[in-house]
């Protein structure tokens, strides 16, 4: 009789290459895990993609485990067993190491900074066990090797009547297509990642989130109101598009960066999404920053990037896409594709998967500082109305109350805000917290009622304008450290002109003459610098050799 092809052989060839997909994977996270440096989200350049070799490899681990369950290998494949297990006990601590070098979202630059020397600190623990899988990884793939030469020949011995028999469990050679495609090689798998990754770091850019983690954190028990407004209703309907409008000043930044964190606003979005997952994403244009930071491209590149990187079934129409570009403009195998990009691409490519998204995914986006972009505001507007036709898009965008934003949004009384109409009661209880932080004030408020008087003065001047406010609490906190008394303040408040652009042209008139050269040369670098300088570029600035 001619054999048959054993399950016992397939079985090893299985979990060799589960094993051996584990190794391989492990090795690779090891390495991207090694080159921590700040970058998007406080993370670093290559943490988006440690997140996806990271996911990956949970699923990896799951498929070794079912292979160590099978009692059907063949006692001289037990060695095979022995390495597998030794791979799963790494896998748990393997994770939890690399996850925990992940610093928070929006983080500082000291948090960053600590989660770069907790790398450093780990580098000894990650190079031994590196060193550990690899000697794995070559006595695997030599199992490997043997077990593949011997599915050839016991492949090309089997007759194609043969049928299952007995208690052996045996294989026909129609059904090992079956059971190949099953076994996905590492390489593969390895280059799939390596193409992923490729694309994630031409989208990504230098300052993505920066401003986004620059803007301050909404005051405790402020903009409580925006879950009792319209805005809550917008979330759980089918209304496209809702506009925040405001002053200069007036916190539109604030409030969306407190809406983008809040959970409640997921919760409301459940409401419109059903079934579907909410996938929430965020872009803060900012005039100051980088011409990337300002751009239409910076947006589209945003946008696309956090797609990918909370959408896994998007990924493959991105790739497919991007490899179409052709050789000419998208090497694949190269770092050439990092320029490739262009605006067109970028937003056919974002269509492209958002058309994809629409039976799995609901998408919000929270867009701000529309008038800080650079460029024509029309451009950005037809994105916006290009975006907002799609039944499973919400955008929720801010901008100052200029026409040609009033004109593209500002029609639907009912899906729009402005700021200044509504932060009244916020301005006041930022006001009285800081101000009573000093203990000065709270001696003042006991001996008479001339504080409370104070509080809902500046609340008046505000108009609603946040950033006004802060100036001018800042103010009277250094008056009461000079130990103003409550005429003092008094007298301050009413010196203070109520419009912005004038109380910043009052603090600059307020300047020594001794120190208006210093700061007019900060000014004008920090106009020239094509990007936000650092306090420390500041500092060398200010002090002459």
């Amino acid at each position: 009789d001619v054999p048959v092809l054993k399950m016992e052989t397939i079985a090893a060839v299985g979990l060799a290459g589960n094993v051996v997909q584990f190794v391989d994977f492990a090795c690779k996270l090891f390495s991207a895990s090694h080159q921590i440096r700040t970058s998007r989200e406080g993370l670093t350049d290559d943490f988006d993609s440690v997140q996806i070799i990271t996911a990956d490899l949970k699923q990896i681990c799951t498929a070794l485990t079912t292979s160590l369950s099978r009692d059907s290998l063949a006692a001289q494949d037990r060695h095979i067993a022995s390495l597998g297990t030794h791979c799963l006990r790494t896998a748990e601590k393997l994770l939890g190491t690399v996850l925990k070098l992940k610093p928070r979202k929006g983080s500082s630059r000291w948090s960053n900074f600590q989660a770069a020397l907790k790398t450093i600190w780990k580098q000894d623990e990650i190079d031994q066990t590196r060193v550990r899988l690899t000697e794995s990884l070559d006595q695997l793939r030599g199992h490997v090797s043997q077990l593949g030469q011997q599915l050839q020949r016991e492949t090309m011995q089997t007759s194609p009547t043969d049928r299952i028999d007995g208690e052996n469990y045996y294989l026909l050679p129609q059904e090992l297509p079956v059971y190949a495609a099953q076994l996905m090689t590492a390489s593969t798998r390895e280059n799939y990642l390596l193409d992923l990754t490729r694309l994630i770091k031409s989208l990504h850019f230098e300052g993505l989130d920066f401003r986004y983690s620059k803007v301050t954190r909404a005051h405790v028990k402020t903009y409580e109101w925006a879950y009792e407004h319209k805005f809550a209703q917008f979330l759980q309907s089918e209304e496209p598009l809702f506009w925040v409008s405001g002053k200069p000043g007036s916190g539109k930044s604030i409030l969306m960066k407190f809406l983008f964190d809040d959970p409640r606003t997921t919760a409301y979005l459940s409401e419109w999404a059903g079934q579907r997952t909410i996938i929430a994403s965020n872009y803060f244009f900012w005039i100051n920053g980088s011409a990337m930071q300002r751009s239409q491209e910076g947006l589209l590149r945003s946008i696309v990037l956090d797609l990918l990187l909370q959408c896994p079934n998007l990924r493959n129409t991105a790739l497919k896409f991007a490899k179409e570009l052709g050789q000419s403009r998208w090497q694949m195998s190269s770092e050439s594709m990092l320029s490739s990009w262009d605006l067109s691409r970028l937003s056919e490519l974002l269509m492209l998967i958002t058309t994809e998204s629409q039976s799995m995914y609901c998408l919000c986006l929270f867009i701000d500082g529309l008038d800080e972009y650079e460029g024509e505001a029309q451009d950005l507007n037809e994105l916006l109305i290009s975006l907002r036709h799609f039944r499973n898009v919400k955008l929720c965008v801010a901008s100052r109350p200029l026409n040609e934003f009033e004109n593209a949004f500002g029609r639907d009384q009912e899906h729009k805000l402005y700021m200044q109409h509504l932060t009244s009661v916020d301005i006041n209880i930022y006001a009285t917290d800081k101000l009573e932080q000093s203990p000065d004030l709270r001696r003042m408020k006991k001996e008479g009622p001339g504080v409370d008087d104070r509080i809902s003065e500046i609340t008046d001047k505000a108009q609603g304008v946040f950033l006004w406010v802060r100036l001018v609490v800042q103010s009277l906190l250094r008056g009461l450290q000079n130990a103003d008394r409550i005429i003092d303040l008094q007298r301050r408040l009413a010196e203070y002109p109520r419009d912005l652009d004038d109380f910043f042209r009052y603090i600059l008139d307020s300047l020594e003459p001794i120190y208006r050269e210093q700061v007019a040369q900060g000014f004008g670098a920090a106009q020239a610098a094509p990007r936000a300088l650092s306090i420390l570029q500041f500092w060398y600035l200010d002090h002459e050799d």
